[in-house]
């Protein structure tokens, strides 16, 4: 059993997945599992997870060849995790080599939190920095008062979230919800008594794609963040 588990659902990430792969590999903390559920790719995507297979028995790969949308996609891939400790991931982020590191220790320290967030960047397809997001400290008031126009004065970027694998198995992710997942995530974690801990350190890079849901589904994503 690993110390942290990296868990990525992931669906046509061809372009990404392989500089994804080897900055999870770059982690200082080398005792991580990579879990990847392919959520249906219909391209490179599942090949190129096998070929890193064969010399790093850290990564898995699980997953469907119907695309059934990351509510399902994160639930299956979380009950995969065996290790006490998740830490998000994508076919398409990355992160700092000290994020898994950081992550542990933080939990070791703070044996009470269940979910942990930090600042990060959103980049462009090359990773030039685009936006920087600070991580503020937790306030439930805050999270469970979105604005008019779909995002929370307590954001949290899940690209950046770890938790534990006991409350992460406890609270699942809504599987009728095919985008927009994160925010109904965080509520329900806060509703289930999650404690919650954060550092300003620059723990990740997402990227920010064209085609990503962010950016073209973005009123979809508002809809369903209504909770």
């Amino acid at each position: 059993m690993s110390q942290v588990d990296f868990l990525a659902p992931i669906y046509n990430k061809e372009a990404w997945v392989a500089e994804s792969i080897e900055n999870l590999q770059a982690q200082t903390l080398k005792d991580i599992g990579i879990i990847f559920y392919n959520d249906g790719s219909t391209d490179g995507t599942v090949d190129i997870i096998k070929h890193y297979m064969k010399d790093d028995k850290r990564i898995k790969l699980y997953g469907t060849k119907k695309n059934r949308g990351l509510g399902k996609a994160w639930n299956a891939v979380t009950k995969l995790a065996t290790a006490p400790i998740i830490c998000t991931a994508s076919g398409d982020d990355v992160f700092e080599k000290k994020r898994a590191e950081v992550t542990l220790r933080y939990f070791e320290n703070h044996p009470k939190v269940d979910v942990f967030y930090s600042s990060f960047w959103f980049c462009d397809y090359a990773l030039n920095k685009m936006e920087y997001k600070v991580a503020i400290p937790y306030s439930e008031k805050r999270l469970l008062t979105p604005r008019e126009d779909g995002y929370c004065p307590q954001y949290i970027g899940h690209v950046t979230m770890a938790y534990t694998t006991k409350i992460a198995k406890k609270v699942p992710f809504r599987e009728n919800l095919r985008v927009g997942i994160d925010y109904p995530f965080l509520v329900d974690l806060a509703k289930a008594g999650a404690k919650f801990g954060w550092t300003k350190k620059v723990l990740a890079y997402a990227r920010l794609l064209k085609t990503g849901v962010s950016i073209n589904r973005r009123q979809e994503v508002i809809n369903a963040s209504k909770v």
